[in-house]
């Protein structure tokens, strides 16, 4: 696993998760929760690499992450997005004119 930042991460052995979720119901609604949300996100983001246009994967990316945007390279970004970095240096490009245009 790489990140991006530095982080605190924390691992439990899955023979010791498979155990808690077994005997908490608390822990086991709690992790049912994480995961569909997680499965909505990520079936989500698949079926709008699919059929939305680069454009609109753009913009939705930086509504939903907008400090990312300012922080990651952006190979990460296209790479995440579908696209290549030239297209994804033309949307930029054109964002930032419109928003320009907008403050007059």
């Amino acid at each position: 696993m790489e990140t991006l930042e530095a982080v605190e991460a924390y691992r439990i052995r899955l023979d010791d998760l498979t155990r808690l979720l077994e005997t908490n119901l608390e822990l086991c609604n709690w992790g049912r929760v994480i995961h569909q949300n997680e499965y909505r996100r990520l079936h989500r983001s698949h079926r709008e690499r699919l059929t939305l246009p680069a454009q609109a994967r753009y913009e939705e990316f930086v509504r939903q992450f907008p400090e990312v945007c300012r922080r990651v390279n952006l190979g990460y970004i296209a790479s995440y997005l579908g696209i290549t970095i030239s297209t994804l240096s033309r949307l930029r490009a054109r964002r930032a004119k419109a928003s320009a245009c907008n403050r007059f």
